[in-house]
């Protein structure tokens, strides 16, 4: 975003000395219409924003540009993903705990382990569909895969109840709602079908 900002400036200092330019506007959305999905949330954007904002003030984004964004916001880094954790009664800008734990939780969404859960050899060695619609399982195996399936499960449900928690105080619930569906709930209900499907196939092999 700050690249784009620089481009317009050199679009800017380009232009004939007859064309009179009194300022930018600086737009932003988090949808692309009012029909799409969320594609942005404001706590996690206001570094960018913020860095944006100064490279328009001081024509490039200097150390003195990045050092106003990180002591205006009580940030160690313009960079979201790097900014440290805060404790509870530090002075926080408008939704940085918010900021954290998107973060936060985006890691755990986008790591290899659950979002190919299915695909990861135990599962698919000993617990594919062609198992589970004939319920011929090794009982072992799917108790093994059925803890850690459980495991990764419930550390991402304390997660979303802390993402939620602080969501709302932002958004209304209907937005939070969206949040959860389209980002945790492609991720979390092939772990729970997982987690359904093993206790019948088990009780079916061990009576």
């Amino acid at each position: 975003h700050v690249d784009n900002h620089l481009q317009w400036l050199k679009v800017a200092a380009s232009l004939s000395a007859a064309i009179n330019m009194r300022g930018i506007a600086i737009t932003g959305w988090q949808r692309y219409d009012h029909l799409s999905v969320l594609c942005e949330l404001l706590p996690v954007a206001l570094p960018s924003l913020a860095s944006c904002l100064q490279t328009l003030n001081h024509g490039e984004f200097s150390t003195e540009a990045r050092r106003n964004v990180t002591e205006m916001l009580g940030v160690s880094s313009v960079e979201i993903e790097a900014m440290e954790r805060t404790s509870a009664d530090e002075s926080l800008f408008p939704g940085r705990r918010l900021a954290e734990l998107i973060v936060e939780i985006n890691s755990l969404l986008n790591s290899e382990e659950l979002r190919f859960f299915e695909s990861n050899m135990l599962v698919r060695g000993w617990f594919s569909p062609y198992h589970r619609q004939r319920k011929m399982v090794n009982p072992l195996n799917s108790i093994l895969i059925h803890s850690q399936a459980s495991g990764y499960l419930d550390t991402l449900q304390k997660m979303v109840e802390a993402v939620r928690k602080e969501m709302v105080n932002l958004y209304p619930d209907s937005t939070a709602e969206e949040w959860m569906e389209e980002h945790v709930s492609p991720v979390t209900a092939p772990l729970q079908r997982i987690i359904d499907a093993i206790p019948g196939c088990v009780k079916e092999m061990v009576p």
